[in-house]
This record gives structure tokens, C-alpha cells and sequence, in this order.
């Protein structure tokens, strides 16, 4: 790709794809916007809803599997990072920057050459909280609380939602609440299989629990979507159904 400017010529190799047109909102945004909240003494949650692309978003919400969600102002879209794999678009989410400049940019990295989001709150005298999944695919800058399987369910978005509400009884001005079983149920069925979208409506559900006891600003999005692949699903493939995400910021 040739890319002309008033004195250059700037020549792109190896061009995997281009967006035309493009969002104007990026995972990147959830740091600026965190930031922003907490420099106005706003408490902020982050809701990770991990592998939910905007095109199983929309449909869940006009087939009834996310009611708490299509009661809410309409989420916006927005791009997330390439690859877009949990690494590279947990990474940008949390940093606010893309990965050439955070170093992750696939699953392979964990640690971000910058500091994060929790780092910066924790620099702000904030309270900051991360709550995970029994692993964290990326270093947060600070200790999250784990969720183990405790229920042998094969998913881990109850005990998620557990840890979750005694969390906000410490009241943090900062926290994070990383569902995973969307990905999960989207990797073993596809992205609009009945079993999936059963799996959007449990984290519909519990999103709309924990926001009701939230006191502040609530930012939710995803790190990539998903499509199908034969009888299972998978992302990390430059096209609209792993790069557009849900963004939606409410009270």
C-alpha cells in the first residue's frame, strides 16, 4: 500500500487487511475513559465480556438473550486489535495502547512493556480490584482475585459473579470483572448456537446484578468476537465478526 502525504510516501509490505471506514471507538479507549472517570472522583467498573463480538451482541439483544443489555442505551462498535486474540486485545483494553507499542501482539505475551490501567489508579491513590477466571492472560499490575470451577460446570462466569459481588463490598474505585464463558461456550459451538447465546443470557443476567450494585460508571466491552468454523468456533482472523466489539459506557 502506497500512502501518499503532502512531502512523503509511505510504503506498507505485507498487508494482512484494511479497514474502510473504520469505528471511531477502539478497545483502547476503556484506559482513556477509565482515566477520565477517575480524574472526576467517578468509580469506575470495567465489565470483560471476553470473546462477545458486536454481531453476536446485536443478535443476542433482538432475539431475547440478553434482556439487561437491549434495556440499555444502544452499545456502540468498535474495533479491537489484530490479532485479535485475548493477549493482544486484554493488553490494548488495559494500556491504551496498540500492540506494537504495548509488545503484545498474540497470544505469546504477557507482560506490557507500559503500565496499565490498575497501575494508574494505584498511582491515583485509587483502590483498584481485578476479578478473573482461575488464570490471567495478562499481567495487570496488580494481584487478581481467582475464580476456580468450583461448581465443575465447566465454566467459571458463576464463581466470576460471586467473587465479583463481595468484591464491591470493598468498594473500589476501580475494578475490573472478567467473564469468560462466552469465548468458552463460543469455541465449542460457534458464535449464534443456542448453547452460546444460553451462555449470554447467564452473563446477561449477572451483569445486570452486579451493575445494579455498582455506585458509578460502568464501561463494557470485550477484547474480539468470534465466528463459526465448522462445528466449533474461533477468532484471531482478520475480518468483521473477531475485530468489531460492543463499547458501551452507562450509569
Amino acid at each position: 500500500i502506497n500512502y501518499i502525504l503532502p512531502e512523503d510516501r509511505l510504503v506498507y509490505y505485507d498487508i494482512v487487511g484494511v479497514v474502510i471506514n473504520p469505528p471511531k471507538l477502539s478497545v483502547m479507549d476503556t484506559y482513556y475513559d477509565a482515566e477520565y472517570y477517575l480524574e472526576k472522583d467517578e468509580k469506575v467498573m470495567i465489565i470483560f465480556v471476553d470473546g462477545f463480538g458486536y454481531h453476536q451482541y446485536n443478535y443476542a439483544k433482538k432475539n431475547g438473550y440478553a434482556p439487561y443489555l437491549a434495556s440499555l442505551q444502544e452499545a456502540k462498535i468498535a474495533n479491537t486489535v489484530y490479532r485479535p486474540v485475548t493477549n493482544a486485545g486484554y493488553a490494548a483494553m488495559i494500556t491504551g495502547v496498540s500492540p506494537k507499542e504495548n509488545g503484545i501482539k498474540n497470544r505469546d505475551g504477557r507482560q506490557p512493556l507500559v503500565p496499565t490501567i490498575f497501575e494508574k489508579a494505584l498511582e491515583m491513590e485509587r483502590k483498584a480490584m481485578v476479578v478473573e477466571s482461575y488464570s490471567c492472560a495478562i499481567d495487570t499490575g496488580i494481584t487478581p482475585i481467582f475464580s476456580l470451577d468450583n461448581n465443575k460446570d465447566g465454566y467459571t462466569d458463576e464463581e466470576v459473579f460471586n467473587n465479583a459481588k463481595i468484591a464491591l463490598e470493598e468498594k473500589p474505585d476501580l475494578i475490573m470483572v472478567h467473564f469468560h464463558g462466552v469465548d468458552d461456550a463460543g469455541h465449542c459451538f460457534g458464535d449464534f448456537d443456542k448453547r452460546t447465546m444460553e451462555k449470554i443470557r447467564e452473563v446477561d443476567n449477572y451483569i445486570k446484578v452486579i451493575s445494579s450494585n455498582w455506585n458509578g460508571k460502568i464501561i463494557l466491552t470485550a477484547d474480539h468476537g468470534m465466528h463459526k468454523k465448522g462445528n466449533e468456533g474461533t477468532h484471531g482472523y482478520f475480518r468483521y465478526e473477531d475485530l468489531i466489539i460492543p463499547y458501551l459506557i452507562y450509569n
